[in-house]
């Protein structure tokens, strides 16, 4: 069978729990609408249940891919179901909620690929998207204020208000940087703001 071309967009969307230890993944495609969501499920555009298959492969930082073929609930046209991975035991990403270990900032690839059949055709349709996870270095940055404000030494109290003022401006550089799509320059100040706070979160005055 012929593999046919449809205007179908997928979507995808990631964001990290507050301990770090979970991400969560949403398909947000959507239901076509001719006017706000052209490229949603739905006629003219493929129907859910036309699906054969999905793959989701989601790459960390370390540019290790770990792929998944099922996700319960996907694709979902209401934006509302939510996929949760944490890190297992053996150190791989694991599609459930209970993680114990806190995942990597960095960049984290998501490419979902779906293939379906509309008799007498085939289609397929992809995405690949990158999101930034900092959980870590924000948590780092949070308790490099703390410290400044709780030193009761007026000189040093100065000196880590400058480092986590710093560091939190090379996180926001490094957010902005991503929004953006510039992946490299979001890499390189990501690393400035974990330096500073590995190399500049003193606890001593």
């Amino acid at each position: 069978m012929p593999v046919i071309n449809t205007n179908l967009v997928l979507g995808v969307h990631l964001c990290q729990s507050s301990n770090c230890k979970i991400i969560t993944l949403t398909e947000t495609t959507g239901a076509y609408n001719v006017s706000n969501n052209p490229g949603g499920w739905g006629a003219p555009n493929p129907e859910t249940n036309s699906l054969d298959s999905l793959q989701v492969i989601i790459t960390t930082p370390a540019n290790t891919p770990y792929t998944f073929t099922t996700i319960a609930g996907w694709p979902d046209v209401t934006g509302n179901v939510e996929a949760n991975f944490s890190i297992g035991s053996n150190g791989a990403i694991q599609n459930n909620p209970n993680g114990t270990t806190a995942f990597s900032d960095g960049i984290y690839t998501v490419q979902y690929t779906v293939n379906g059949t509309i008799a007498p055709n085939t289609y397929t349709a992809t995405t690949t998207q990158q999101f930034l996870l900092t959980c870590q270095i924000r948590c780092c940055i949070d308790k490099m204020f703390h410290l400044a404000s709780q030193s009761d030494c007026t000189d040093c109290k100065n000196e880590k208000l400058s480092n986590a003022l710093e560091a939190e401006a090379f996180l926001k550089a490094a957010e902005y940087a991503a929004a953006c799509g510039k992946i490299e320059m979001a890499k390189k100040h990501l690393a400035k703001a974990q330096w500073i706070c590995n190399t500049k979160n003193c606890l001593n005055c």
